[in-house]
């Protein structure tokens, strides 16, 4: 432990509990502070944005007596120890706040938002952890077109991003495929689909259009 002036300690230890080594060297975060800063003026853009709109932040409990209802998606599990032995059980961490925010929306809270940690087991990549940070937010008598125009608003304001173009789904298939996704036969459709090399739609059963 060496004292590199008054209230800085550069902690170096080194110890070997068995076969394990365990280097407490390498104590440094690895996120730099121009990324914890741009973290925060991003945050604070978004609370701006939902104060603005009078959209209300919430903060829902990380622990749930039941996990996510979705086959495709795994919990992490912990168990809680009572001081009470009855009262010991599971607990499971939120892999969204969904359940909770529309318990909320159920009991007349109005229009809600909330930023913070969800957990998913199971999942890991270049930008994705088991641990990561969702925003999520509900709107009161929004339909699907006043959502999208506001999620448009949201990243221009936010991400400084362009206006997003709006196209349906039937245009797309008319532009890039010419082909009517209601109302062509399926037979077409796998035509389309193997002149794109959409081997793998092959196996769909030719029978069920809505899986084509």
């Amino acid at each position: 432990m060496t004292f590199i002036s008054p209230g800085t300690i550069r902690l170096s230890i080194t110890i070997n509990p068995g076969n394990h080594t365990i280097d407490m060297t390498d104590w440094k975060p690895t996120a730099s502070f121009e990324t914890l800063k741009a973290r925060g003026e991003l945050f604070a853009r978004i609370r701006e944005f939902f104060s603005r709109r009078k959209v209300l932040e919430v903060d829902t409990p990380l622990l749930s007596t039941h996990t996510v209802t979705d086959p495709f998606i795994q919990s992490f599990s912990t168990k809680f120890s009572s001081p009470q032995p009855d009262a010991s059980k599971i607990l499971h961490f939120q892999t969204s706040p969904e359940y909770a925010m529309k318990r909320l929306l159920a009991a007349g809270s109005g229009p809600i938002y909330q930023l913070g940690k969800v957990y998913r087991n199971e999942e890991q990549g270049r930008y994705h952890g088991p641990e990561f940070t969702m925003l999520e937010w509900y709107q009161i008598d929004f339909d699907h077109h006043k959502l999208m125009a506001e999620v448009d608003e949201f990243l221009q304001v936010v991400a400084n991003c362009k206006p997003a173009e709006k196209i349906s789904y039937y245009e797309l298939y008319q532009q890039h495929l010419n082909i009517d996704p209601h109302l062509d036969s399926v037979g077409k459709l796998r035509k389309t689909a193997l002149a794109n090399n959409l081997d793998d739609l092959f196996t769909t059963d030719e029978r069920d259009r809505s899986a084509w």
